[in-house]
């Protein structure tokens, strides 16, 4: 992604925006859940415990993860070896390597190409970082962005890195956070992404990644 010389590319307005990524998260997901019980289905002779991994990834509506091996001709196939910090640098333009990184790019307002590159790279609601208006103005003028919207894309890359990392796939990640579940108790359904945009929404979607990840339930 180029620096300042590059036009981002054009603000769709939220309502295209959310009927793109509905759509999109809906038939992948659909998918990713067909191959999840498939797997399942083929080992019923499985120790107990992996019967209970898959048990609770199929409640967490989570895929098992898929080996990263290389693959001819899918695109969405990820790196092995990548950490989450790489991972949530690229979606973010920015050279991040650990949590000190991640503290300074934030205090110093993420620039307009980390919005360009991450709203790029993911199906979201520009609406999940600040209003379309608000949106335009930092693109147009380059800016730097506040620390209140740093953070919201911070979270956003955040989760969706460890999502990739627990299910291997780009595209199944994207889809599960885009697909809203009752994960509040006596709230309505809501979609891992937009609960990202807050503390403590982004780390109930970490806790739930994590522990699902080492098989803790």
């Amino acid at each position: 992604m180029a620096g300042a010389t590059t036009k981002p590319r054009k603000l769709k307005t939220l309502a295209a925006a959310s009927v793109a990524y509905r759509d999109a998260a809906a038939g992948a997901f659909v998918g990713a859940k067909k191959k999840a019980s498939a797997k399942a289905g083929s080992s019923a002779s499985a120790p107990k415990s992996a019967g209970r991994v898959a048990e609770a990834r199929r409640e967490y509506r989570v895929s098992p993860k898929r080996a990263a091996a290389p693959h001819a001709g899918s695109e969405a196939r990820v790196e092995g070896d990548a950490t989450v910090f790489d991972r949530m640098g690229r979606l973010l333009d920015q050279s991040l390597r650990c949590e000190s990184d991640v503290v300074r790019a934030v205090d110093a307002g993420l620039p307009a190409a980390a919005f360009a590159r991450l709203t790029g790279a993911l199906d979201i609601d520009h609406g999940l970082i600040a209003p379309e208006s608000t949106l335009r103005r930092r693109v147009q003028d380059n800016m730097r962005f506040t620390t209140d919207e740093s953070e919201r894309m911070v979270r956003i890359a955040r989760v969706h890195a460890l999502a990739v990392d627990l299910f291997g796939d780009e595209a199944a990640a994207q889809a599960w956070l885009n697909a809203p579940g009752a994960y509040v108790p006596g709230a309505a359904p809501v979609a891992p992404y937009k609960l990202s945009v807050t503390d403590s929404g982004a780390r109930l979607v970490e806790e739930l990644l994590l522990r699902t990840a080492h098989g803790m339930f």
